[in-house]
């Protein structure tokens, strides 16, 4: 049973988020450290990498915005469906939260996600739906199930961090005609991809794409491209507000589409259980005037 169907239907969500609901974000686990690579030995070229990825992700995740989210899921060729989401992030030292309210298609408006990350190894995660009228705690393991069923993974909403990968250094390259560095990602936990490849651009740190590979596979099964004509300035950091995620397997792809992207910080309290149990209309409040 699909997450939509079970929305509407409040008998089975119990047993869909038995099954479902883990997938949303995932529990911290050991990690090697910075200076080993993906055979544990220490090296130049992994410190390399992690100094390179630490940056393409402070540049992506450390700051504070509001904006509106659209997904477009669909095979290259036929039907699309669309969801849409307001999306509000705030950015502390030492802390991450993530809240997202859907709007659209209706019979699933109000349904909000909440993640708070108060560093790498302290992750919660919530749920509010409305047809429970109430929030649920997510026991979190898997986090790389399709969300809503489009080609993004809950990981892909989550913050990130070079130390949940092995890391090495491949040889730069370029694309979209500009040069890039590659760094391989080997995760520590155990995903549906043996290893990623970051493409990272040299001049910003905006990561141009994202492959993903299966064990054995020297052709990756999922692909992430940002378009460097979609890519703006947000508060000293270089923001993508377009992306596609491609199922090369399915031959099916998700289009992102950031609009009225704001740096703006919201009231904390905005990410806390209780905000999400008075059902606040993230809407309104992220197009607001003020942060409260």
């Amino acid at each position: 049973m699909s997450l939509e169907r079970a929305v509407g239907n409040e008998s089975s969500f119990g047993s869909v988020w038995r099954l479902a609901g883990p997938c949303l974000f995932f529990l911290a686990v050991a990690h090697p450290t910075a200076a080993e690579g993906a055979d544990g030995h220490a090296g130049g070229s992994t410190d390399r990498a992690v100094e390179i990825l630490r940056e393409a992700f402070r540049n992506r995740y450390d700051l504070s915005f509001t904006a509106e989210v659209e997904l477009v899921i669909g095979r290259r060729e036929g039907a699309k469906r669309r969801r849409v989401l307001r999306v509000a992030t705030l950015h502390e030292p030492g802390a991450y939260r993530a809240l997202g309210q859907l709007t659209f298609p209706e019979y699933l408006r109000g349904m909000s996600i909440l993640s708070i990350s108060m560093g790498r190894k302290d992750h919660q995660a919530f749920v509010y739906l409305p047809s429970e009228a109430r929030v649920r705690r997510i026991s979190i393991t898997h986090k790389d199930d399709a969300f809503l069923g489009s080609d993004l993974t809950y990981e892909d909403f989550e913050r990130r961090y070079a130390e949940d990968c092995a890391l090495r250094m491949l040889p730069d390259s370029e694309t979209q005609g500009e040069g890039v560095h590659v760094v391989e990602c080997r995760p520590v936990a155990k995903l549906k991809y043996e290893r990623a490849e970051f493409v990272i651009a040299k001049s910003d740190s905006v990561i141009l794409e994202i492959r993903e590979y299966r064990a054995g596979r020297e052709e990756p099964f999922r692909r992430m491209i940002a378009p460097r004509d979609a890519v703006t300035p947000l508060d000293e950091h270089f923001i993508a507000t377009r992306l596609s995620f491609e199922s090369l397997e399915r031959n099916t792809v998700t289009d992102v589409t950031f609009r009225d992207l704001r740096s703006r910080s919201i009231d904390r309290r905005l990410f806390t259980v209780g905000a999400l149990e008075r059902r606040p209309d993230l809407e309104r409040t992220s197009t607001g005037e003020d942060g409260g």
